[in-house]
């Protein structure tokens, strides 16, 4: 593997590890309450407004950067591991066990 794929790769494990923490905690809002099946049922817009509730609720950062990182891996665990249930605020939980999975590949 040449060195610019796997910068990509950790690149990648480190932005989904950085969205995972911001998804910390259960407030009960909207946001963290919506499944994967509806966040992925909603255009681009209400996706971040989605977010962006949620990351508000939590007193998380709600600039440019940190709502397109949440998104980004949002939408990467619910289109790959995630069910339809599974609720945003949960994601965290669920992907960090992942997460540690795919960080062993590289060490």
């Amino acid at each position: 593997m040449t060195t610019f794929p796997r910068i990509r790769i950790a690149g990648l494990a480190i932005a989904a590890a950085a969205a995972a923490t911001l998804l910390t905690g259960c407030s009960g809002n909207a946001g963290g309450d919506t499944t994967c099946q509806e966040f992925l049922a909603q255009d681009s817009g209400e996706q971040r407004d989605t977010i962006t509730e949620f990351l508000e609720s939590e007193d998380e950062s709600t600039q440019g950067v940190a709502v397109n990182a949440a998104m980004l891996a949002v939408n990467g665990y619910c289109q790959t591991v995630g069910d339809s249930d599974t609720k945003i605020k949960d994601i965290n939980e669920a992907g960090a066990a992942q997460l540690d999975d795919l960080m062993g590949l590289f060490g």
